[in-house]
């Protein structure tokens, strides 16, 4: 919801004694609107934001931090006229012995723009060790707070600053807080969303970097959302291979009708059971202009378990180069899928062609505990059956 606040352009907003023209419209609020969602892509853009409501508000200083459930501590994410150390103290060590904040966010309801004064006095707050060690040396006396729900136990806050000079915060500044705080929040969910997604990616990219195979993960429209530094590679020297309009594609037409064919195949689960038909839809060739020996691609559909970072990877494409060592399969199974080296070996015992019986006394294990193994490596190669798990080996690179 998005609450616009009119008044006359020739006025503007007055709080805290003094003038800030800074919002003194419709127009300009929508601007600062807009930059509080910019800081999602560019967090950066933190700073100047909580600059321009402390601005508005009056505030001499200002910080907005974060606290979600996967950290330890709350995260700062820009402060404005105090330095970063102190407000990084804070967060590890102040924000847990203030009892200020302690005072207000258990008489006030989340999400509820509330002043010191509201919760402590001058004199109470003066005697506090907060305050001593931390408020004082830092000009600080008044404080403007905002608690702001996300989701669970996660929260946001909003806090601002000013000395006890400048005097208490004007009560009329709860409407540009409130005005702002719908979309404070939504800003901060999206920030963790997307700090959580660039984690997830880069520790898979550093997964599928440590094959000494090309690899391309594309998406279950058939987009590219990440290529390993060897991918990149391929795509730099003119390896027959392109992106266009972030889809893969091969230079030769009928090259990548197969390529087409080979990318469906992997992203519909179309796991071909018959042999004839099976080597012809799990590779292609491509021919490289320096005369080296083809390249071969092959495609297998990635369907990670719950807790791997999957990043709405749906396939992965593999390119072979017969010039270079391939990687094991086992390597492979173990890194994309998370295999144990008992699970490999079932896997690969499976792939042999033994029954689950034989593999069992193969192993040394009861019928169970095999049958088991077996549920666990279809469970995170996501394979329906013990064909579509013999399919997707034989396409994984190495041997």
């Amino acid at each position: 919801r998005l609450t616009i606040l009119f008044q006359p352009k020739s006025q503007k907003w007055k709080f805290g004694g003094v003038l800030s023209s800074t919002v003194g419209n419709a127009h300009q609020l929508f601007g600062l609107i807009e930059r509080i969602y910019a800081t999602v892509q560019n967090p950066a853009l933190w700073t100047p934001v909580v600059a321009e409501i402390s601005q508005i508000v009056g505030g001499d200083s200002i910080a907005i931090y974060a606290g979600f459930p996967d950290s330890k501590t709350p995260e700062l994410l820009a402060v404005n006229a105090i330095g970063a150390p102190a407000w990084k103290a804070f967060a590890e060590h102040y924000a847990l012995i203030n009892p200020l904040m302690q005072r207000c966010e258990q008489k006030f309801l989340p999400g509820t723009t509330w002043s010191s004064e509201q919760g402590m006095s001058d004199a109470e707050l003066e005697r506090t060790e907060f305050y001593t060690d931390f408020y004082e040396p830092n000009d600080m006396h008044y404080t403007l707070g905002l608690r702001i729900p996300l989701w669970g136990s996660a929260a946001g806050s909003l806090s601002c600053q000013r000395s006890k000079a400048a005097g208490p915060f004007d009560p009329q500044t709860d409407i540009v807080i409130q005005t702002l705080k719908p979309h404070l929040q939504r800003a901060l969910t999206l920030h963790h969303q997307m700090s959580q997604m660039q984690t997830r990616i880069l520790g898979l990219g550093a997964a599928f970097d440590a094959f000494d195979q090309a690899i391309f993960c594309i998406d279950a429209a058939g987009c590219v959302v990440f290529s390993n530094h060897l991918a990149e590679t391929l795509l730099r020297t003119g390896s027959g291979l392109r992106l266009v309009q972030n889809r893969l594609r091969a230079a030769l037409p009928d090259v990548d009708c197969s390529l087409q064919q080979l990318l469906s195949s992997a992203l519909n689960l179309d796991l071909i059971q018959s042999p004839q038909n099976d080597a012809s839809l799990r590779f292609i060739s491509i021919e490289r202009a320096n005369h080296a020996e083809p390249l071969r691609l092959s495609a297998a559909p990635f369907r990670p378990g719950s807790e791997a970072p999957a990043n709405n990877i749906a396939a992965l494409v593999f390119v072979y180069d017969p010039e270079r060592r391939p990687a094991s399969r086992s390597h492979a199974l173990r890194t994309l899928y998370g295999l144990t080296p008992a699970e490999i070996r079932v896997a690969e015992h499976l792939l042999a062609g033994l029954e689950i019986r034989e593999l069992a006394a193969k192993m040394v294990m009861t019928l169970e505990t095999a049958r088991f193994h077996v549920k666990r490596i279809l469970a995170k190669t996501g394979a329906r059956r013990q064909s579509e798990l013999m399919r997707l080996m034989l396409s994984l690179p190495g041997v």
